[in-house]
């Protein structure tokens, strides 16, 4: 009712997570001329790639992207605090690994010792576990709430 009363541009907010649910949503709405996708891009970094009839993310391409995220992020914390912009970098990616799990086959397991890790070392020795043991879905799978 939204889009069809409203005098204004509307653009759609709401839980699209993989190409085939934007497709969907586009053939449900062809008059909505805008999506926002937030927590889908983070559960899948090659989304829009996707959407733009490109291939899904390699493992290894997630590996060097989660490492050059992680390393973004140290260079911005080290720039206010020299000695300690690992704990905050830490911090952040375990944010993103909130989302990106979601890519991996049975990802929970180590995607709860992830939450619940403590500090840049035990992040790292997470994250290469779930690039060494967990497969890689074709899609996130699950709420990404």
């Amino acid at each position: 009712m939204a889009l069809a009363e409203s005098r204004n541009p509307v653009c759609y907010n709401g839980d699209l997570r993989t190409a085939a649910e934007c497709r969907e949503y586009e053939a449900a709405f062809p008059q909505a001329e805008h999506v926002m996708i937030g927590r889908g891009a983070v559960a899948d970094p090659a989304l829009l790639r996707r959407l733009r009839g490109g291939p899904a993310a390699s493992k290894e391409e997630l590996q060097a992207f989660t490492q050059e995220l992680y390393q973004a992020y140290q260079d911005f914390y080290g720039q206010a605090a020299p000695d300690s912009q690992a704990a905050p970098a830490s911090q952040r990616m375990k944010e993103v690994w909130f989302y990106l799990i979601h890519l991996f086959e049975n990802g929970e397991r180590l995607g709860g010792r992830m939450r619940r890790s403590r500090g840049p070392r035990a992040y790292e020795e997470l994250e290469a576990r779930i690039f060494q043991e967990l497969e890689l879905l074709d899609a996130p799978q699950g709420e990404l709430a």
